[in-house]
């Protein structure tokens, strides 16, 4: 039996992921993000891409794994729109190093 609910996931899925942000969050809005990767440079890599995007001195929470090879960072940005966060997600999904990205 298929729901309401069902249907409307259904409906979003074949959006592009910047129009379904569009229509599930309320913009403009904070956005808290959480990205895993190596340890090495790691940080690094994403102050500098958060700078190339215009954000400055973004305060990143850092907290090492136990056997100290990979690091959590996790940050809030102001967002416009669903395409300013659709380009985060692809610029953060693309950073050397990334293992996961929440």
């Amino acid at each position: 039996m298929t729901t309401e609910y069902d249907k409307r996931a259904a409906e979003l899925a074949k959006l592009p992921r910047a129009e379904r942000f569009e229509k599930l969050i309320e913009f403009p809005t904070k956005h808290t993000f959480k990205v895993i990767g190596k340890s090495a440079g790691f940080s690094k890599a994403l102050e500098d891409l958060l700078e190339d995007r215009g954000f400055d001195k973004t305060l990143l929470v850092e907290r090492p794994s136990k056997g100290g090879r990979f690091i959590s960072l996790t940050f809030t940005l102001p967002v416009q729109d669903g395409e300013e966060l659709d380009k985060l997600y692809d610029g953060l999904a693309n950073l050397p190093g990334i293992a996961y990205l929440l």
